[in-house]
């Protein structure tokens, strides 16, 4: 029993585990695992923020980077961790995985929310310390931006990216341009946001051209940009990879499914991904 509180006793090290019979492997963020006699309802009790995903797994909600969603009626979801672990997750289980990720979100706007309030008033002592270790002058450094950009000319889906943002990330705010030569227009003046989609089936080819721009010049092309597709957009994918975007999402267009991929896209690049520090593009 000794053995077992001092395996799960640092719960935040923890990725996952995975159960078979009356055994439990405890896996690490390290790599490492450790094999315990115990089935795996065991640790439910003792590892309350965990996320039971099947018979055979629980998850730590702090390590998923990715969820699918069942494909089809009995057919398992799945969930990808950090480092790259796909779990199977059981459509009956699946309503504890989206609950788990609302409740992580919620909290890590609020602590975002505290810690801002708490970093006002730095003084010149702290400032003069950034630029001794960093070499660029502190008020060239801003933390990451909260902004989001969005090329987008469909106005339910403008509403439903601005719902989203205001309900789960209200510290973010949401900018919308008309075409992708707006976007750089604007960009190219001030601080980069943290996240830029592009609706290519909404601007048409401009985005791509917006797309192109970001990643040719050397101070925006860290910028975070998910572009918008039709699922019927024949080797439309392999261009916009070749551009530079991060990510494509291929889709038919409805704003359900928008609206879906949306918070997928937030929640991974707002929450989980580290973003680069801003710096000022008027240097």
């Amino acid at each position: 029993m000794k053995h077992i509180n001092e395996v799960i006793s640092r719960p935040s090290q923890i990725t996952h585990l995975t159960g078979a019979s009356n055994y439990t492997w405890v896996h690490f963020r390290d790599g490492a695992t450790v094999l315990l006699s115990k089935p795996l309802s065991y640790f439910e009790e003792y590892l309350p923020d965990f996320v039971r995903v099947h018979k055979v797994a629980m998850v730590n909600p702090h390590y998923i980077q990715q969820i699918q969603s069942p494909p089809r009626a009995k057919t398992p979801g799945s969930v990808t961790l950090q480092n790259g672990v796909v779990l199977p997750v059981s459509r009956r289980r699946w309503p504890d995985v989206t609950d788990a990720l609302d409740r992580l979100t919620r909290l890590e706007n609020s602590e975002f929310t505290q810690l801002a309030n708490n970093q006002r008033g730095v003084g010149e002592s702290l400032r003069g310390r950034v630029e001794q270790e960093t070499g660029v002058p502190s008020q060239l450094i801003t933390p990451p931006s909260r902004q989001v950009y969005a090329v987008i000319k469909d106005d339910v889906k403008s509403l439903l990216l601005q719902q989203i943002l205001q309900e789960k990330w209200p510290q973010c705010t949401v900018r919308f341009f008309a075409n992708g030569s707006s976007l750089i227009d604007h960009i190219a003046l001030r601080e980069p946001p943290a996240l830029v989609l592009l609706d290519i089936r909404t601007v048409g080819w401009n985005g791509l051209n917006a797309l192109e721009e970001l990643k040719r010049d050397k101070r925006l092309r860290a910028i975070p940009t998910v572009v918008f597709i039709s699922n019927q957009s024949g080797n439309d994918v392999e261009v916009c990879y070749a551009t530079g975007a991060n990510s494509v999402i291929s889709q038919t267009g409805s704003h359900e499914e928008f609206k879906n991929a949306v918070e997928r896209i937030c929640q991974y690049w707002l929450n989980f991904a580290a973003l680069p520090i801003a710096r000022s593009l008027r240097a």
